[in-house]
């Protein structure tokens, strides 16, 4: 194991760029909640929201248990309720990330392996994947025009570009072998983002993010494995020699906002404690990526959240609140 990742930092140090020595130990930021809510106006609870995105004044959280999608104004108060649980055309079983562009919400539906699209008031269309698809739910996504960006692990490629209008897809993207074929493509999922025409890829069980054109061509590297808190995540897990065909998760879930990349990373602390607290903030410059702060949410598990202006909401999974926070 510890030879694997030796190897991999080696081989995106010479195709890409690490973040300088300087910025190995980064301020930290204690936020301070500036609201919460576990309860609707409907008087009905939140219970596991999966994704969360703001878009035009608004937040759209999938609830994965619900099975629906809240629209939420800024001060976190419902505005309207999307989708129902089943297995009928439209309906959702397993609610899980979402996007929004152009007005349309973009919703993958776990369990029928689709993306449910809908506008502010109904379900506008079913999109199917495609067979060589390996989408796996909990990674972002982002749409583009007519063009649908997810990780999907084929032959030596780890992205998609899904024209779904067409029904066809380019695959693209670096990734890495392993040991057996399972554990490929398991460690090669990607959070995939578009973000000042570019797509920015971060992988969720290694210490790295890729940035490709629009078209897939290949950009840069960055490698985060001086940041002190990720070289604990690597310690851990070479410590723990997990086993084949398993992984241990650095970055659970990311979001961009105008030039900022967030990213949520699992921290080890004291006696192999894990946390799920805290978000790394970089910001794209040009071609570079430079990693700014930490941003530490408080006490909780948390599974998602999104950036709005001077704003987080995150939900924290071991409350079931939703929170909001300045920074």
């Amino acid at each position: 194991m510890k030879k694997t990742y030796l190897l991999l930092f080696f081989i995106y140090m010479l195709s890409g760029t690490s973040c300088k020595d300087d910025t190995s130990h980064l301020p930290t930021v204690n936020l301070e909640k500036d609201l919460s809510i576990n309860q609707l106006r409907d008087s009905s609870y939140i219970s596991d929201i999966r994704s969360l995105f703001y878009y035009n004044g608004k937040y759209y959280a999938s609830d994965y248990k619900r099975d629906q999608i809240l629209i939420l104004n800024e001060n976190l108060e419902l505005q309207k309720i999307l989708g129902q649980k089943g297995k009928g055309p439209g309906e959702l079983l397993g609610a899980s990330d979402i996007y929004v562009y152009n007005d349309t919400i973009f919703v993958f539906n776990d369990s029928k392996r689709s993306f449910e699209l809908f506008n502010s008031e109904e379900h506008l269309q079913t999109i199917d994947l495609l067979s060589q698809h390996s989408f796996s739910s909990g990674m972002r996504f982002a749409v583009n025009n007519s063009e649908i960006y997810f990780s999907s692990f084929y032959s030596q490629y780890s992205i998609s570009r899904y024209y779904y209008k067409l029904d066809s897809a380019q695959f693209f993207g670096r990734s890495t072998e392993y040991r057996t074929p399972r554990e490929s493509r398991i460690k090669n999922k990607r959070h995939v983002h578009v973000l000042d025409s570019k797509i920015v890829a971060i992988a969720d069980c290694q210490p790295f993010i890729d940035v490709y054109t629009l078209a897939g061509e290949f950009v840069t590297s960055f490698d985060l494995s001086s940041i002190d808190q990720i070289k604990k995540i690597i310690e851990y897990v070479e410590r723990n020699n997990y086993a084949e065909n398993s992984y241990f998760q650095f970055f659970p879930e990311s979001y961009v906002c105008e030039d900022n990349i967030f990213i949520l990373i699992t921290t080890v602390g004291k006696n192999d404690e894990k946390y799920k607290n805290t978000l790394l903030e970089l910001e794209l410059e040009g071609d570079a990526i430079k990693p700014v702060r930490l941003l530490n949410l408080g006490d909780g598990w948390f599974k998602s959240f999104c950036i709005s202006g001077n704003k987080i909401v995150a939900f924290n999974g071991s409350t079931a609140e939703l929170i909001r926070y300045d920074y």
